[in-house]
């Protein structure tokens, strides 16, 4: 499993309740795949251990995730509800800014990423601003949590490799694009 990061992720963490950092790492780790031990995630997010504990046995009772649990191997997470688990660290809906809307291609991924949200119990709203420096800027400031740019952009703005979050897969008309975390802890796509 990649290091967790979390004080870059989120540097305002000091600031965040236990249950809202334990959401949020919990969004960064994939369904199947193994979680740090509780003593592991304790340290990496500055919480106590019985707060780990318990927090994340709320979160199964409320259906915000589901583990399977084996002394020797470990836990897993065997799905999450990312509707449940936003709203534990946010109030309001998750916003993209997302390029004019001036291709079919940018109209299919806004479909997809609505329809996506919604899916998951999450209310996503679109901004639509020209230019990817001017994207990013609005993530920056907090305008929105994530932004869809190209791959080129990206490399022309210097948006750190190590932030990638996702690359929209080959096959999409959008399979150049890239999501990335920036360091207040918003996400950015880019392609």
């Amino acid at each position: 499993m990649p290091d967790f990061h979390y004080d870059q992720l989120v540097p305002e963490a000091r600031y965040l309740t236990p249950e809202q950092k334990l959401a949020i790492f919990l969004l960064t780790i994939p369904v199947g795949q193994r979680i740090p031990t509780f003593r592991d995630i304790s340290k990496r997010l500055k919480v106590s251990l019985g707060s780990v504990s318990q927090t994340l046995s709320r979160f199964e009772s409320c259906g915000a995730i589901q583990l399977d649990k084996r002394r020797r191997s470990g836990t897993k997470i065997l799905g999450r509800n990312l509707g449940v688990l936003w709203s534990l660290v946010q109030t309001g809906p998750l916003v993209v800014a997302l390029p004019l809307p001036a291709s079919p291609r940018l109209e299919g991924l806004a479909t997809a990423l609505k329809a996506i949200g919604t899916q998951g119990g999450i209310d996503v709203f679109f901004m639509f601003v020209r230019g990817a420096r001017y994207r990013l800027s609005a993530l920056d400031d907090g305008k929105c949590h994530l932004v869809i740019m190209s791959a080129f952009a990206a490399q022309q703005l210097n948006v750190p490799p190590e932030n990638q979050l996702l690359q929209l897969p080959p096959g999409s008309f959008v399979s150049e694009h890239r999501v990335f975390y920036t360091p207040s802890g918003s996400l950015a796509v880019t392609g």
